[in-house]
């Protein structure tokens, strides 16, 4: 469970908070009635009187302990199903309010924050001040020593990184006279991957997509993984000649099996985020999602196929100026890596595609093969491929661009029609109305 609190912070669930402006304005007046009363008791030989200026005074010193007590050992938790999960996928968003005290709160208000382009269901937001959030307001009572907990569904139909910004806590005495409020700053974080699709699905021919790579000496071969069949060459062992298939041919080489390679060629993806032939031009979101759930089928084909990986994009990190780039890599975390690298790709352009391929091109280690992922291809692209062909290096282009359909000499080239991935990219308008969803947004008592 992650708390909306940092360690350390002064501002823990110890705090009383900060009293709210416009409040706690009734302390002058209470100290008047009660003079006023305790005079005209003495005046008017009025018991009562004096047992009314009691009152008034208990009143007044209970609202004030109440309200500065309120807020102290309150803690908001907010806990997801998962921390990583697809476009497209759902998970449930647990928010937890605790007094953790023996003095019970009458109300208590929680304004939680939430990426804007995330759906909750199940409740009613509202509109924030914060640029790209959205406000979950829950208002409930807590008895000494007890929590609240709501469960939400959370559905996530864009891709990206999203930080949980924090939450608002407000609460008062019983009588609403004076209300405090504390801030708790954001910790929580979700990460929305790409889509992986099979290549076969998208129309892509049977076997490597990345073209005849094969190394010119393979020193290993795994012979739980065969392949085929081939002559009898000498050094060849003993152990791996298929004496059935050899007494098959008969006047023929002994027949040797033909294990798969134990390590294959590795693999640079080089993506172009850009839609448009310049950069002036805009990008189109839903293109830019299609081109990047593209990179994702292709980047979990050559994992599947053992290639090891990198990934290169002109595009930047948000709020780092950084660009998204990974080395070559291969193992389990590899995957996990690449989709979260291309979640979080944005609109920005640090620079153009063609230069992009010409500074990937020099880093390639030879035998490695430049897989080249774009929804235009321009002439300066093409022009910048069929140079890097030409000086030896192995170069993909996979595109989504319907005006060029043509081949390069050098180059194996694979098109995809758009329409094979309308349904892994959501439409550009998903998560970014408000979104406003019936509900009573009632929570239950944790048990």
């Amino acid at each position: 469970m992650a708390a909306l609190r940092r360690p350390g912070s002064p501002r823990g669930p110890g705090t009383a908070g900060e009293r709210l402006p416009g409040t706690g304005r009734f302390g002058p007046l209470w100290t008047a009635s009660t003079a006023f009363l305790l005079l005209a008791s003495v005046l008017a030989r009025a018991p009562w009187l004096a047992a009314l200026a009691l009152l008034v005074v208990v009143v007044g010193l209970s609202s004030r302990f109440w309200a500065a007590m309120a807020l102290r050992r309150v803690n908001l938790a907010l806990e997801l199903s998962a921390s990583r999960v697809f476009v497209g996928d759902a998970l449930t968003l647990t928010v937890t309010l605790a007094n953790d005290k023996p003095l019970p709160l009458g109300w208590l208000r929680a304004r939680v924050e939430l990426p804007r382009r995330l759906l909750l269901s199940g409740a009613r937001l509202e509109p924030s001040d914060q640029q790209g959030s959205q406000v979950l307001s829950l208002l409930t009572a807590l008895g000494a020593y007890q929590r609240m907990v709501w469960r939400y569904r959370l559905d996530c139909p864009r891709r990206g990184h999203y930080l949980f910004r924090g939450a608002l806590l407000e609460s008062g005495d019983l009588f609403g006279f004076e209300r405090r409020v504390r801030r708790l700053p954001g910790e929580l974080r979700l990460v929305v991957v790409p889509a992986v699709r099979a290549l076969a699905a998208l129309g892509f021919p049977a076997g490597d997509p990345f073209g005849s790579l094969v190394a010119d000496r393979v020193l290993n071969r795994d012979l739980l993984r065969p392949i085929g069949l081939r002559a009898y060459q000498p050094g060849d062992r003993l152990r791996d000649v298929h004496w059935k298939a050899t007494a098959r041919l008969p006047g023929a080489l002994p027949q040797v099996r033909v294990g798969e390679p134990v390590s294959r060629p590795a693999v640079m993806l080089v993506l172009n985020v850009n839609t448009g032939s310049h950069v002036a031009l805009g990008i189109d979101p839903e293109l830019q999602e299609k081109v990047i759930a593209l990179a994702a089928a292709v980047a979990g084909d050559a994992v599947a196929r053992g290639h090891p990986i990198g990934l290169a994009a002109n595009g930047v990190v948000p709020g780092t100026g950084r660009a998204i780039r990974l080395p070559l890599s291969q193992g389990p975390a590899t995957l996990p890596r690449l989709l979260e690298a291309l979640a979080a790709a944005g609109s920005f352009i640090l620079l153009p595609a063609d230069r992009l391929v010409a500074m990937e091109a020099r880093r390639l280690p030879w035998g490695a093969c430049l897989a080249v992922v774009s929804a235009v291809v321009d002439e300066s692209l093409r022009q910048e491929l069929l140079r890097v062909a030409r000086a030896g290096r192995r170069v993909v282009l996979m595109s989504l661009d319907p005006a060029w359909q043509g081949e390069l000499p050098g180059i194996r080239s694979h098109h995809v029609r758009r329409e094979a991935l309308d349904d892994l990219t959501p439409p550009a308008s998903a998560g970014d109305g408000d979104a406003v969803v019936d509900g009573d947004g009632l929570g239950r008592w944790a048990a």
